[in-house]
């Protein structure tokens, strides 16, 4: 026969209490208890290449792709990206073209790489990303904004250039609600591949938010 069990609070001596369906009546408080140790640190950086440059609007090839990456904590801290927040410059530009260029033959790829995965990584960007459209069509159309001609292109950026500003939402669109997770120490990483000759775009980088977890606690 099971016995009754009290949750009390040993200083106050406030009993927990059970309210309808069985459930334990809690109180979300706003306020972080003091004095509590740090278990998370903001993360946020651009992805980059093997040189250290953000600057995506490079020379690349189906043969000779170049990888932009974001990759897991060298220690002994899992990194979880929860955003990708991507610019694409040039004046004018349409949803039909790539920044301001014409549509890409090979397209962008974006991947995540994990060994548990079914052949090692996944193309998120499925068969390349090759318009300003599919890029702003994988983030959910958001930031919406603008109308016609001028529909998600926001004015003045860099300079006199133009740019789409699509967010790419981790928890919104793939319903991941800490993000894409990269394992502490492992090769894990999330990588924008850069497939065509992209130097004539004016500009296209891309930053990854989210937060590295301490392995304390």
């Amino acid at each position: 026969m099971a016995g009754n069990v009290i949750i009390s609070d040993a200083k106050n001596l406030k009993n927990a209490s059970i309210v309808d369906n069985d459930s334990l009546k809690v109180i979300s408080s706003a306020v972080p208890v003091f004095g509590e140790q740090t278990k998370q640190i903001a993360y946020r950086d651009y992805f980059r290449n093997s040189a250290g440059s953000q600057n995506m609007n490079i020379v690349g090839s189906l043969a000779a792709p170049v990888d932009f990456n974001i990759l897991a904590h060298t220690g002994a801290c899992d990194r979880y990206i929860k955003s990708i927040s991507f610019e694409l410059l040039g004046t004018n530009a349409t949803l039909s073209q790539f920044g301001s260029i014409t549509a890409l033959t090979n397209g962008v790829d974006i991947l995540y790489f994990n060994p548990d995965v079914e052949g090692g990584f996944v193309n998120i960007s499925l068969e390349g990303l090759k318009t300003n459209w599919e890029i702003l069509r994988l983030c959910k159309g958001d930031p919406a904004f603008g109308n016609g001609t001028n529909a998600f292109r926001a004015s003045n950026v860099v300079g006199n250039n133009d740019a789409f500003i699509p967010f790419l939402d981790i928890n919104v669109v793939f319903g991941l609600v800490n993000g894409i997770r990269l394992r502490a120490g492992t090769n894990d990483k999330i990588v924008i591949r850069i497939n065509d000759n992209l130097s004539t775009v004016t500009g296209f980088t891309a930053i990854g938010s989210g937060f590295d977890r301490l392995s304390i606690g």
